[in-house]
């Protein structure tokens, strides 16, 4: 009877203790998945943070293209917004090359040494270009800020080929409207130097 209970008692342990293992082993899984768990999560919100800081650069470079702004004061907002919306805006220089002028946002750019670079055209010609430089020390770019400076540089374009035609538009109104007045005024039977005092009045503005 005694050999009995001795051999219960141990198997009780032993189960006891593989109990004990088992429920260390399922707190250790649980810890490493929470953080895991933890670590994807953190890194989820990160990635939101930067699209949400790419998000709102394009909405304030887009506003900006809805007011009565001259190209350098463009290029001047792009590059304001632009390097807050970078991952490391520290390491980050802006220059946008566009009509033979340089803007830059930063007086000295030696140091920035490598980066992403964007074309702007307009009406199918290359007429500048937005370059995106990073120092030495940032790690490398991410894809996603290659697809912003893309989607600025699309924008840039479609503002810059609506500024020409409405250009191009005001000139051939003006024209139209000289003709239309020069025409008016020789339709009046006027004297010759009332008709030619007439023509440089409306030809020369």
């Amino acid at each position: 009877y005694l050999a009995g209970l001795i051999i219960a008692e141990i198997l009780l342990l032993n189960w006891f203790v593989q109990k004990l293992i088992k429920s260390e082993r399922e707190a250790r899984y649980a810890k490493e998945t929470a953080e895991q768990v933890s670590l994807e999560l953190g890194q989820k919100e990160t990635e939101l943070r930067e699209r949400l800081k790419e998000i709102t650069c394009l909405y304030e470079i887009r506003r900006g293209f809805t007011l009565n702004l001259s190209e350098e004061k463009i290029c001047q907002q792009i590059i304001g917004h632009l390097i807050p919306a970078m991952q490391y805006p520290e390491h980050t220089a802006i220059i946008i090359e566009l009509n033979g002028k340089r803007i830059v946002s930063h007086a000295q750019t030696e140091n920035f040494t490598h980066g992403l670079e964007s074309k702007i055209w307009v009406i199918g010609k290359v007429c500048g270009q937005l370059t995106v430089l990073f120092s030495n020390d940032k790690p490398s770019f991410h894809q996603e800020e290659q697809k912003l400076i893309d989607a600025i540089t699309n924008d840039l374009s479609i503002w810059l080929e609506r500024k020409q035609v409405d250009e191009l538009l005001r000139e051939r109104l003006k024209e139209i409207t000289c003709l239309y007045e020069i025409r008016r005024g020789i339709g009046m039977e006027s004297s010759i130097d009332n008709v030619c005092h007439n023509v440089f009045e409306h030809l020369i503005p």
